[in-house]
């Protein structure tokens, strides 16, 4: 196995994931599917997607890593907002409205996977 690299903030970066065993199986369908998810993770994450080619077997993706900001719980739910589909997102908000009453209680310790 490969030793992980140190990554760094205010840098490009060239990503590349291969299907194992070489196999070819993103149709047309699947490439939209995984370039909807990746969008939306980039959204999330607060990467910027620069450039990107998904192929049957494999993908390229050129991403801007910035630096991590401070985001306010308006900021953060926006960004879940584009992460999960709504009915998803609606039972997250529950729970982190929940949260948000009962600080420091243990039994709303964690958002509910």
């Amino acid at each position: 196995m490969r030793k992980l690299r140190e990554n760094r903030h205010n840098r490009v970066y060239h990503l590349i994931s291969r299907i194992a065993h070489r196999a070819f199986y993103l149709d047309a369908d699947e490439r939209d599917r995984f370039i909807d998810v990746m969008k939306r993770s980039a959204a999330f994450s607060g990467v910027r997607l620069l450039a990107w080619c998904v192929m049957t077997n494999h993908v390229h993706i050129l991403v801007y890593v910035p630096e991590p900001e401070e985001l306010s719980d308006d900021d953060m739910l926006a960004r879940m907002r584009t992460l999960y589909r709504k009915s998803r997102f609606d039972e997250l908000k529950r729970q982190w409205d929940l949260l948000a009453a009962h600080p420091g209680t243990p039994q709303f310790g964690r958002l509910s996977a």
